[in-house]
């Protein structure tokens, strides 16, 4: 399991945006690495279990297509949306999001930070 250095800041300043419900860094065994949840509502390990699988078929999905590895993939759904970014050392980065929110803003948010979240996994 890789050791996580400053991930715990980074999920902070994420999960600072108001439209950010949780944020949520899981194992490729659906364990929570870390996370920050924003909403009450949101069990970290109940999100890191789904998401594992999520992830799975999408990466599976995306195999059979010809793609060769998922990078980052946004899943939107009728209460809001859910942004997936591989890191390294087999984590994923999940962020949950509240119905119509700018997923372009969170986006930018979380690419400005991919650089720190790699080095912190």
């Amino acid at each position: 399991m890789p050791v996580l250095d400053g991930a715990k800041n980074l999920l902070s300043e994420l999960a600072e945006l108001s439209s950010v419900k949780a944020a949520i860094l899981i194992s490729d065994d659906g364990l929570p690495l870390e996370n920050v949840i924003g909403d009450p509502a949101v069990d970290a390990d109940e999100v890191a279990a789904l998401a594992r699988d999520g992830a799975f078929h999408l990466r599976k999905m995306l195999s059979d297509l010809g793609g060769s590895r998922l990078v980052q993939a946004i899943v939107e759904h009728s209460d809001g949306s859910i942004l997936f970014a591989n890191l390294p050392y087999d984590v994923t980065l999940v962020v949950l999001v509240k119905k119509g929110s700018n997923k372009g803003e969170i986006w930018n948010a979380v690419v400005a930070r991919f650089p720190r979240l790699i080095k912190s996994v």
